[in-house]
């Protein structure tokens, strides 16, 4: 069983095709307080129960009371702090190639230096940012009129069968350290 954490970008798109692909396997859904209602309604549909907060790492008892195997993190923000980390296994997407292009503003940066391919990672959460053992990762091609729009849209859709694959395969998940 799992908790989702995600943002509105990334997230919203995810979950909305993973939770009637896997039908049980979620637990809670985890956004932000300032999320649209889209999330509201999803849950209400899905019979899955939904919490905003504002910190994930203020919200690490409520996380214990499901005792769920993984929180899978898609487009959240905030780095998960080490007592959170040691509370539940949590895997996590970064919208490039990992370790290219840690950290903030991966999808601007790709642009910017007019890359051609990009793609996406899934990986363990660890303390570093964008740091932990690579799962699995994804490219896709980018052309010269691509907004970034365009790059989130293809990510999505990456993204909802590598986490679908971490779905079928936990526990057992690869762990490749990166460079």
């Amino acid at each position: 069983k799992f908790i989702f954490l995600g943002n509105e970008e990334f997230g919203l798109p995810v979950i909305s095709e993973l939770l009637p692909k896997h039908p049980g396997n979620f637990d809670l859904i985890v956004t932000s307080q300032d999320s649209s209602s889209a999330f509201d309604n999803l849950c209400l549909n899905n019979n899955v129960p939904l919490c905003r907060v504002d910190n994930i790492n203020n919200f690490d008892n409520e996380i214990s009371k499901y005792k769920s195997d993984s929180l899978l993190v898609c487009g959240w923000s905030q780095i998960i702090k080490p007592h959170l980390l040691n509370k539940i296994k949590c895997i996590g997407m970064h919208p490039t190639l990992l370790p290219e292009r840690r950290g903030r503003c991966p999808i601007t940066w790709t642009l910017i230096d007019g890359l051609n391919e990009s793609g996406v990672t899934i990986f363990h959460l660890d303390e570093g940012v964008d740091s932990g053992d690579i799962i699995f990762q994804e490219k896709f091609k980018i052309s010269e009129t691509d907004k970034s729009i365009d790059l989130i849209n293809q990510i999505n859709k990456l993204l909802i069968n590598m986490f679908s694959d971490v779905i079928k395969s936990f526990p057992d998940l690869p762990r490749i350290k990166q460079d």
